[in-house]
């Protein structure tokens, strides 16, 4: 018997539950309680398989009549299911349910694990984080207040990025992103980090990953071209990053500069030299992640006094377009791997998801806007596309 929406009704909910990844008993209840407080009607349930991860649950959701698609689960069920809803006005909410978690991140919704969400399971029964929220009679868990920000909270309008990726043989594949796509060290970390290890330590898995594919991930060789612009000659490098939103498990930035509505992408190229060079890029992205971004002071203090780190660039683009030289690479987009490609066209989409945050997203404001919005201008310059001087520079 089809889905439909209830008559009469100017909205509903539809639930896309990865059910390995998340508690479904414990989500129908979230479901129902948050409902039922801010008067949604009840709500329709798909549950995602192997053979269709969530793409087809969305689309059918939306022939149901839903004004809201809750992704409950992990990161690939979360991008599929914005994946389908780009372009459209149903909204997205996201109950984080896998490791790494990331969109979720990046809207400001509280993730298992994490320092913040520690405080609040030791007061389950403390206010939510929403204005004006109404009373609830259940724990406020981190399922529980994620199903809370869908139903109450606000939405946001948000740029997708999208990458048509040619493979070995020549097929050529599309596939859209929340978050951030890259070849090298990322995508080996991810290929590299057991599932097991994943469920029993969550994110932190990730660092054994890291460091296998730094120890045996060799530099590959790429042309790339930026915003329409060729560069003459083939760069070196170790990991080649395309994102709309930078802010990754464990609170470091990785993208200090990205906001995931400015219609802009972020380009990070890392090309260390050696053990040193990797050093350089970690002191960098833990200087720019650091406490100083959660305050005014501190923000001037960090704007001011940021420098440029040769084995790390970063750039601010609308689309990159790069083939691999050396051979096929490792590529993840949203922390899910993608299996590996030659070549690849990453662009973005401004504007065209709408998800439920728990308030305006601000807090993970770029750098460059918060300069702007401190009247202070920052020692290194505005992320431009890359040069050929640029890479000389960086002995590419």
């Amino acid at each position: 018997m089809p889905h439909t929406a209830p008559q009469g009704s100017d909205k509903l909910a539809a639930i896309v539950v990865n059910p390995v990844k998340v508690d479904t008993k414990a989500l129908r209840a979230a479901v129902a309680e948050s409902a039922e407080r801010y008067e949604w009607p009840e709500a329709l349930w798909f549950e995602t398989t192997v053979d269709d991860p969530g793409a087809g649950q969305t689309k059918e959701a939306i022939a149901a009549g839903a004004t809201m698609v809750i992704a409950a689960g992990g990161d690939g069920t979360v991008r599929l299911v914005a994946e389908t809803l780009a372009g459209s006005d149903v909204a997205l909410g996201v109950v984080p349910g896998g490791t790494g978690n990331l969109l979720a991140r990046n809207i400001g919704i509280e993730v298992a694990g994490g320092v913040t969400d520690t405080v609040s399971e030791m007061m389950q029964n403390a206010s939510t984080l929403l204005p004006g929220a109404k009373p609830s009679n259940l724990p406020m868990t981190t399922l529980a207040r994620a199903v809370e920000v869908a139903f109450g909270g606000v939405d946001a309008r948000i740029d997708l990025g999208w990458a048509a990726v040619e493979r070995e043989d020549k097929t050529r594949e599309r596939m859209a992103f929340t978050v951030m796509g890259g070849v090298g060290v990322d995508a080996g970390m991810i290929v590299n980090t057991s599932e097991d290890l994943k469920k029993k330590v969550g994110w932190v898995a990730y660092l054994g990953g890291i460091a296998r594919s730094v120890a045996n991930g060799p530099n590959f060789h790429l042309r790339l071209r930026v915003d329409g612009k060729a560069h003459a000659r083939s760069l070196r490098a170790a990991t080649v990053i395309v994102g709309n939103c930078g802010l990754m498990p464990g609170g470091l930035h990785l993208l200090p500069d990205a906001e995931i509505d400015d219609g802009r992408l972020d380009l990070a190229i890392m090309r260390p030299n050696g053990f040193i060079g990797w050093l350089q890029i970690y002191g960098r992205i833990v200087v720019q992640s650091g406490i100083m971004r959660r305050t005014d002071v501190g923000r001037r203090i960090l704007l001011q006094g940021r420098k440029r780190v040769r084995a790390l660039t970063y750039a601010q683009v609308e689309e990159v377009t790069f083939r691999l030289d050396s051979g096929p690479e490792e590529f993840e987009v949203d922390g899910d791997a993608a299996g590996q490609i030659t070549a690849a066209r990453i662009w973005i989409e401004p504007a065209s998801l709408t998800v439920r945050t728990p308030k305006p997203i601000l807090e993970n404001e770029g750098l460059r806007t918060l300069a702007r919005r401190l009247g202070l201008a920052p020692n290194e310059s505005t992320p431009t596309p890359l040069d050929e001087k640029t890479h000389e520079k960086a002995n590419v």
